[in-house]
């Protein structure tokens, strides 16, 4: 009688095959995953659309004018809700120019129809004159001679926009043997010539990918920040404030 013997065949158990199925779609989805994130920068970055790069230009350049506010015309300085007119003394962004300092009169101004943010800065070529004293005064002062220069584009996709102009009144001194309570600040949504600087500028925006983009890669934007000016200035009660102001302030929302 002849007997079979047996012979061992090599492979893998089903636990074993499970086990690296398991690690080989670990695996791929990490790869799926840097590729896609790869590939989502790559056309963000082709696009032109990079809301906080943008957003931190323009506020890096409206910081940088609102420390360079000349004091001598603070009084012709003006801005409503969406707007802002300042004086100062910086660097043109136009390099035709030449290099240096010089004064110009800057607007950032907010187009709500087509979402766009602009600079448009002009260059003053007349002494500034000293601020008028009376009404009289007011209406007999000479115009301030201005050359225009160019407008940018800061940013675009800008759904909302909005200034709030700031001031910090100094305390009221009542007694020399305690300190003096502080005062809330006063939220105005205008700034009218011969009122002076405020304190800070409130500034809100939000920003949103164009409407043929991927929203689900190119995320809306939004900020609240105050923005301080840095201009000397003599300090101002409340009662002083309200005096210039012509009004109450508004509640801080």
């Amino acid at each position: 009688m002849k007997f079979r013997t047996a012979v061992s065949v090599g492979g893998f158990t089903l636990a074993e095959m499970l086990v690296a199925a398991t690690m080989l779609s670990i695996v791929m989805t990490a790869v799926y995953v840097l590729f896609h994130s790869a590939a989502g920068t790559w056309r963000l970055a082709e696009s032109g659309f990079d809301a906080p790069r943008d957003t931190r230009f323009f506020l890096e350049q409206f910081q940088r004018e609102c420390a360079n506010t000349l004091t001598q015309a603070e009084y012709l300085c003006e801005g409503d809700d969406s707007k802002v007119t300042l004086f100062v003394l910086a660097e043109p962004l136009d390099v035709s120019q030449g290099e240096g300092r010089r004064l110009m009169r800057v607007e950032y101004s907010w187009n709500r129809n087509r979402g766009r943010l602009t600079r448009e800065e002009e260059y003053v070529k007349s002494a500034i004159p000293v601020m008028p004293a009376t009404e009289e005064d007011r209406r007999r002062a000479k115009r301030v001679k201005i050359d225009r220069g160019r407008r940018d584009v800061l940013l675009e996709g800008v759904t909302r926009f909005k200034l709030r102009y700031v001031w910090f009144p100094a305390p009221e001194v009542q007694s020399l043997m305690e300190p003096p309570p502080q005062e809330p600040p006063m939220y105005l949504d205008r700034l009218e010539q011969y009122w002076g600087l405020p304190d800070a500028i409130e500034v809100t925006l939000r920003v949103e990918p164009p409407e043929e983009k991927d929203r689900t890669e190119e995320q809306t934007f939004e900020l609240t920040t105050l923005v301080p000016i840095r201009a000397p200035r003599q300090p101002r009660t409340r009662a002083m404030l309200e005096k210039v102001l012509g009004r109450a302030e508004e509640s801080p929302k």
